[in-house]
């Protein structure tokens, strides 16, 4: 969300800053049952550093919203932090590829009702791509962002759930 330059903390708002917290704590549900079934260090490790990155991304929009302070390392180690952690899941995967049971897992995937919400899941992060490029000037637009990753997220979490 773009800030006007005479302030630079204008709409971040408490009730917007525990919905962004949502999709974090739906993907740390997600991947821990990943990470548990999966059983690789280097994919536990990843999966920390995400969830680190987009706790400490909240904890800077809670700290802007409350104190309206701009804790600028909070903000900006999204860009170094979430790419490093899906690298090292990355490894983690290409670690075990040939211990993964491929056909099983995708069994898992394909199956109902699971194949419905990941399919669901994926739909929200296409409209998410689509709101990436338009980068949320208004403070509506960042509300259906934010309400839209979530959605998502549950519905990655449902299917995990499912399989």
């Amino acid at each position: 969300m773009k800030a006007s330059a005479a302030n630079p903390y204008e709409g971040y708002s408490l009730p917007l800053v525990l919905v962004d917290l949502a999709p974090v704590l739906l993907f740390a549900l997600s991947a821990g049952i990943v990470a548990r079934r999966f059983s690789s260090r280097l994919f536990s490790i990843g999966i920390c550093l995400v969830i680190a990155a987009g706790l400490l991304k909240v904890i800077w929009k809670l700290i802007v919203t409350v104190s309206h302070r701009d804790i600028r390392i909070l903000s900006r180690q999204l860009r170094y932090l979430m790419p490093a952690g899906f690298f090292l899941t990355l490894i983690g995967i290409l670690v075990k590829f040939r211990r993964i049971s491929w056909s099983a897992l995708f069994a898992g995937i394909l199956s109902f009702p699971a194949v419905l919400f990941f399919i669901l899941g994926l739909i929200g992060i296409c409209f998410m791509v689509s709101f990436a490029r338009k980068a949320g000037e208004t403070t509506s637009e960042v509300w259906k962002e934010e309400l839209t990753n979530s959605a998502a997220q549950l519905m990655f979490l449902i299917g995990i759930l499912t399989i």
